[in-house]
């Protein structure tokens, strides 16, 4: 983390509440589909299989561990990574990332959920995404700014995946209160992952205000680690007030 009062606070938060943190720690792998059944498996590696932009995390000795040990496992999973098909588990509760269904009861314009709603079908059109690349091409090769042309980055900014990843959030804290002894509970949601939509409070903000990564977006990426952070304390709060 480049801003020093955020590493100290997320140094703080978690420190505080019993995680072991590491300096200059790294993942061997870019890309999740290796790294997250790398974990799962105590640093051996994994057996995922990919299929499209998604994968299947295979078996994991970790929630294979858990099962043997008499745990009721309860996963949550996006799209993206299937952890529930080649591992025990006693439910199993996936959510669309894609989906703008979340975006129905928020207080925002008509016009900022028209935005999105286009933004959506456009990720779906072979146009669109012929019109994209080409212009991404044109700016890599004239080094022209991308700024006030929005629409034709509609391929890069049409989903909401970090929006229902944090509704995902909410229903596993609700489940969390519920918690009872012999419950185990694993949940892979993405986010603070990009688009990045929320400030520090998890207020969301409206889709123009929506930013991706870069280097300028970094702003934007450290308030919704802020919003991680204030979800992930109501959730041990959950935990600690459940009949486990």
């Amino acid at each position: 983390i480049a801003d020093p009062a955020l590493r100290s606070e997320m140094e703080r938060f978690y420190g505080s509440r019993g995680f072991r943190t590491f300096d200059r720690a790294y993942s061997r792998h870019y890309h999740t589909v290796n790294a997250i059944p790398d974990i799962l498996n105590f640093g051996a590696p994994g057996a995922p299989v990919r299929y499209r932009r998604a994968f299947r995390a295979g078996p994991t000795a970790w929630l294979g561990l858990l099962a043997r040990q008499g745990y009721g496992i309860h996963i949550y999973q996006s799209e993206f990574g299937d952890f529930c098909s080649d591992n025990p588990h006693a439910s199993c509760t996936p959510y669309m990332e894609f989906s703008l269904e979340v975006m129905r009861d928020l207080p925002l314009p008509a016009s900022e959920k028209a935005r999105k709603i286009a933004q959506k079908f456009a990720t779906l059109s072979v146009l669109a995404s012929g019109a994209a690349q080409a212009y991404d091409l044109f700016i890599h090769v004239t080094g022209l700014s991308r700024r006030g042309l929005p629409l034709l980055d509609l391929k890069r900014t049409g989903g909401a995946s970090t929006l229902v990843a944090m509704a995902a959030f909410d229903a596993l804290t609700a489940d969390l209160r519920q918690a009872r002894r012999g419950n185990a509970f694993f949940a892979h949601l993405l986010i603070p992952h990009r688009p990045f939509v929320a400030g520090p409070d998890c207020h969301i903000l409206p889709p123009s205000a929506w930013r991706i990564g870069s280097i300028a977006a970094r702003g934007a990426y450290h308030r919704q680690l802020r919003c991680v952070m204030r979800k992930l304390d109501a959730a041990l709060a959950a935990l600690a007030a459940s009949p486990a």
